[in-house]
């Protein structure tokens, strides 16, 4: 490895990034704890973060902020820029003209965005395409970015792991005699929370069982997912918490038995080896990055998107066997901190900074 890899000089780091996402928070955060100067360039809004705030908010601002942005990376003179987002802000950085300059794609950029158009492709395309260097957390999206661009670019896969200080198996305060299932995904058609809720209706007509669905989380279905509820005729057995701080999440998941994550598109899964960290059995989609989340068969269960016979059957197997959710729970515990400690792929991403700024 290059010498000047293991200098680990502090180094000013701009990040172009949505300041209002717990992602970007984490990676902020931690990088500045690390002793790196870091300069938060958003045209989100957050009360969390300090940042330098573009005068045009997004979407809009994605274009109109162009010069102010050359005006800010002038003045800071940073080592490098990292873009979160191929898209919006993956088309602003790249409008700056900044290097070095690495893009990290993060999901609907690369498997939605990109496909809506011949345009809106070959923006991205070329955002990808100019960049420096391309992270992305799952090597799914980053076979896709391979497939979008036109000639080979370096992609590294940096995991977006866990923060075991936070998520580690915890006593739990409820009696089990109520087994409750849970997901973090939110209330939005992509992450399948109405087939969950289909799933977990049938299962407590065919069991019959004290059991509780708590999902957080909130979005643009919420409505629809409070009718079908009723409908279900399950309301008082579900419980729809909302959005909860992230360093809240552990009180929550503590008291739960089985994690489930049916989306139909999924750039990794982050929450899901949470969840695993946390002792939690999963039944998840194998879709987009959720099969690199979960270990099939050994720290949860992977069935087909859609397949709500399927979902029921592994959720009423799990029901039916305290034994196996442990064991799968325990198992997934394990398999996390092996393969998704935070601090590791904080170094990652540190070792990447350092090998685009000796370009600089």
């Amino acid at each position: 490895m290059p010498e000047i890899l293991n200098q680990k000089r502090s180094l000013s780091l701009a990040i172009l990034a949505a300041s209002n996402s717990i992602h970007t928070t984490r990676w902020v955060s931690s990088l500045a704890r690390r002793g790196h100067r870091v300069h938060l360039i958003s045209a989100h809004s957050s009360d969390s973060l300090e940042e330098h705030s573009l005068k045009f908010k997004a979407p809009q601002g994605y274009l109109l902020n162009v010069w102010q942005l050359k005006r800010l990376l002038k003045k800071l003179s940073p080592d490098l820029l990292h873009i979160h987002y191929a898209s919006g802000y993956g088309t602003l950085g790249t409008l700056s003209g900044f290097h070095p300059r690495i893009l990290s794609v993060w999901g609907s950029d690369v498997f939605s965005f990109s496909e809506k158009n011949f345009l809106f492709r070959k923006l991205v395309r070329h955002n990808l395409e100019t960049a420096d260097w391309i992270s992305s957390t799952s090597q799914v999206m980053a076979t896709k970015v391979k497939a979008l661009v036109s000639r080979r670019k370096s992609v590294s896969v940096i995991p977006f792991g866990v923060d075991f200080s936070l998520f580690h198996p915890r006593k739990r305060s409820r009696p089990r005699s109520v087994l409750t299932i849970g997901t973090t995904k939110g209330l939005d058609r992509r992450y399948g929370t109405d087939l969950l809720i289909r799933g977990f209706a049938q299962l407590k007509r065919e069991r019959g069982h004290e059991l509780r669905l708590e999902i957080i989380g909130d979005g643009p279905d919420r409505r629809g997912i409070e009718t079908l509820i009723k409908e279900e005729q399950i309301s008082d057995s579900v419980t729809l918490i909302g959005t909860v701080p992230h360093a809240k999440l552990p009180d929550y998941l503590k008291d739960w038995d089985i994690y489930v994550a049916v989306s139909r598109e999924e750039s990794f899964g982050v929450a899901v080896i949470e969840a695993s960290a946390m002792g939690l059995a999963v039944v998840a989609s194998r879709i987009g990055g959720l099969p690199e989340a979960v270990e099939d068969g050994k720290t949860g269960w992977l069935i087909s998107s859609e397949d709500r016979e399927a979902l029921v059957h592994a959720l009423k197997t799990l029901v039916c066997n305290a034994e196996l959710r442990q064991q799968l729970g325990q198992a997934g515990a394990a398999w996390v901190r092996e393969k998704y400690d935070w601090e590791e792929n904080l170094s990652m991403m540190e070792d990447l900074y350092y090998r685009c700024s000796s370009r600089k």
